[in-house]
């Protein structure tokens, strides 16, 4: 007789699995050609460099958990009644994460639904997920763009962000991206910035190019502080760089 207790897990995807898959792939054939053609030495060069880029992915999706929510740290004092958006919130980690810790408020999930960064990144999938944590009924998710969001002035209570703004190029962009969050958010409430660190873990987690394109928390602290937040402070939570920021009072 089946365990009754037992019961499907939600998952939150793994992120580029199909660019990691191809450029492991393409640089294993590499070596081997490589190989082939007497050229040992850089084969080998190849095949450890492939080796570290898929270790780094599955140390980074380990870290990360995709099997659960993301909590949010306890230095965001939540009542229960808020309303949240989570931009860029992809298969509902941060979203589920934040909901389980609601009562009458609602999160707001937004993205732009890429398949490529996560495959089968949708809002049904999402969707999904709030079930089967039992959040269904404080989350809905919507599409749009960070950059040019369709929500009115002063909408949001909290605004968060997981993984999403390192993923944004361009300093223009960035900046485009904080200022629509200031824009959204009710005066003398947060945002909360979660990433990846630039350390070692950081390292571990992700591939070198986007290791090296990553902002340092000095240089997120900085973009905050141009866009016009203020009482900003930074965490280490879950091994992330975790940056809270405030919009000021009216």
């Amino acid at each position: 007789m089946p365990d009754e207790k037992v019961r499907k897990q939600p998952h939150y995807g793994h992120y580029a699995l199909q660019w990691m898959g191809y450029t492991v792939f393409f640089m294993y054939l590499v070596a081997v050609i490589l190989s082939y053609l007497y050229l040992v030495l850089a084969g080998v060069i190849v095949a450890i460099f492939g080796t570290y880029l898929i270790t780094s992915y599955m140390i980074g999706l380990r870290i990360l958990d995709q099997h659960n929510p993301f909590p949010p740290p306890k230095t965001l004092k939540l009542t229960g009644e808020e309303h949240v958006l989570d931009i860029g919130c992809g298969l509902g980690k941060m979203t589920v994460g934040i909901a389980k810790k609601l009562t009458t408020g609602k999160v707001t999930g937004l993205d732009l639904w890429v398949s490529a960064e996560i495959p089968g990144n949708s809002p049904e999938r999402a969707k999904k997920n709030a079930q089967l944590e039992a959040v269904e009924d404080r989350v809905e998710f919507e599409s749009g763009d960070v950059r040019s969001m369709q929500f009115n002035d002063s909408t949001f209570d909290v605004v968060t962000a997981l993984t999403l703004m390192n993923n944004i190029r361009g300093h223009e962009d960035k900046m485009l991206a904080l200022s629509e969050i200031l824009r959204v958010l009710k005066p003398d409430c947060q945002f909360l910035l979660v990433e990846v660190p630039r350390d070692r873990w950081g390292m571990l987690m992700v591939t070198p190019l986007m290791y090296w394109s990553m902002l340092k928390k000095e240089q997120w602290i900085e973009l905050l502080e141009e866009v016009g937040f203020v009482d900003i402070s930074y965490e280490r939570y879950r091994k992330m760089t975790t940056i809270l920021a405030r919009k000021p009072a009216r």
